[in-house]
């Protein structure tokens, strides 16, 4: 969390260069596509308990879910699944957030709530399109900032990426 910004004032084109061009310094490898944060439904919630969330992202070769603690932000659970293990993602819009669900080719699947209508376009279009569907020209402002807070709570993001953006008054 090293590279602060204020998500209400927005996500500017200035600041949307200047991540991509961080990403792309990156080894093709360690360089995520994609990402947004979701939560897990559970009994648990349902019966008043705390919530499971989780950071996705996805790289050129592999899918990671990362489970954080709500209160630190601490990752305490990590799976990674190859790109080929994922059969399919549905897609449920509701009528303010959406559900994704992750089908794998070994017949597990992985129910997410709470993802926005920005992310879940992307993700809607993943099975017909692969990682296609994350072409960063096509994205909405507003997965670029979801995905821009995932990599910043996941990756180590330089201080200062966006400092000569932010004028006196930010």
């Amino acid at each position: 969390m090293s590279t602060p910004i204020n998500p209400s004032r927005g996500f500017s084109d200035e600041h949307r260069a200047k991540f991509f061009a961080y990403l792309d310094r990156l080894p093709a490898k360690d360089r995520p596509v994609f990402g947004f944060s979701a939560q897990k439904p559970s009994l648990w919630q349902r019966l008043g308990g705390g919530t499971r969330y989780l950071l996705v992202l996805f790289f050129p070769d592999h899918v990671v879910f990362s489970t954080r603690a709500l209160a630190s932000g601490r990752e305490v659970a990590r799976e990674i699944r190859l790109l080929g293990e994922v059969a399919s993602i549905g897609v449920t819009t509701g009528t303010h957030m959406c559900r994704a669900t992750f089908r794998f080719v070994d017949g597990k699947a992985l129910e997410l709530g709470n993802v926005s209508k920005a992310e879940a376009g992307p993700l809607s279009l993943f099975g017909p399109a692969g990682l296609a569907a994350f072409d960063r020209d096509g994205l909405e402002p507003a997965a670029v900032r979801s995905f821009f807070v995932a990599c910043s709570q996941a990756l180590p993001l330089p201080d200062g990426l966006f400092t000569d953006l932010d004028g006196p008054g930010s």
